[in-house]
């Protein structure tokens, strides 16, 4: 793994390698999940064809068809895993949240933009302030601007480390403070929210800019764990296939874990209080 890939990773918080997977495990997960399409007659002649009134689309019960296919687990391949080794230093990973995800998204949005909803951090900052982990994205079709590839905030991992253990939703209301983030989650009109794509501004010192997660076939991105990110509409020609799947340090699982011990035991120590109870 080349220094300048660390160094993308540490800098901005996400980096993109090509032809990263086999291309058969890619193609017979591709093949699988237009199979499946096609079982549900979403897929004519290749072409993605929208549900209607008399045949619904349920994505939350199509996604969970293919959970535990074994195709779509192992584009989350040892190659993969390897890249993941030698980019951050470390194997020491949790098992419990490495678990290969499909991330999939219909073509029936109207107009992309980029969202001012729902951007959110998967996992929460931690007291140390260390990097919990990276996630990997890994096409599994390919994934054209518009097409809804995930949005990522690259160089937002760098900010807030040296403010303690915080949620997500506690970090998006300190980020949301600062000019930048206070426009990227506020209503505009569309035209203007794709600049968000094409200019970089700084906050802190640190150049932010939003990044789509697009590529070919094999690709994958490593992203930091810390980065604010969001779903995106997809208007292109075919719905996106995106495996995923989170590395997280076992030191971090640890620490988040002892947190969450610590948040709990508060919160009953202060009911108690509160209901009048004796302390001991």
């Amino acid at each position: 793994m080349s220094v300048d890939a660390k160094h993308e990773l540490s800098e901005r918080g996400v980096v993109h390698i090509l032809g990263a997977i086999d291309p058969i495990l890619i193609q017979h997960a591709r093949d699988r999940i237009y199979q499946t399409l096609a079982d549900q007659g979403l897929i004519s002649h290749n072409r993605w064809a929208k549900s209607s009134a008399s045949r619904p689309w349920d994505s939350a019960r199509f996604t969970k068809r293919l959970k535990k296919n074994r195709q779509l687990r192992d584009v989350i391949s040892p190659q993969v895993n390897e890249i993941v080794i030698k980019l951050t230093g470390s194997s020491e990973f949790d098992t419990l949240l490495a678990k290969p995800q499909l991330l999939y998204s219909s073509p029936v949005s109207d107009a992309w933009t980029v969202p001012h909803t729902l951007w959110h951090l998967d996992f929460p900052r931690l007291n140390s302030g260390i990097l919990p982990g990276v996630q990997v994205f890994a096409c599994v079709d390919r994934v054209e601007a518009g097409g809804g590839g995930t949005l990522v905030v690259s160089g937002s991992h760098r900010l807030l480390n040296d403010c303690g253990a915080m949620s997500s939703k506690s970090i998006k209301r300190k980020l949301k403070k600062l000019p930048y983030f206070h426009k990227l989650m506020s209503p505009g009109e569309p035209e203007d929210r794709v600049a968000f794509l094409e200019n970089e501004e700084k906050e802190l010192g640190v150049p932010l800019s939003v990044v789509e997660l697009t590529g070919e076939p094999g690709d994958i991105y490593v992203t930091d764990l810390r980065l604010l990110h969001t779903v995106a509409p997809n208007v292109g020609p075919r719905p996106r296939m995106v495996m995923t799947q989170r590395y997280v340090y076992l030191e971090a699982m640890a620490e988040m874990l002892t947190s969450q011990a610590r948040r709990r035991e508060r919160k009953k120590k202060t009911l108690r209080l509160h209901n009048g109870q004796t302390i001991s």
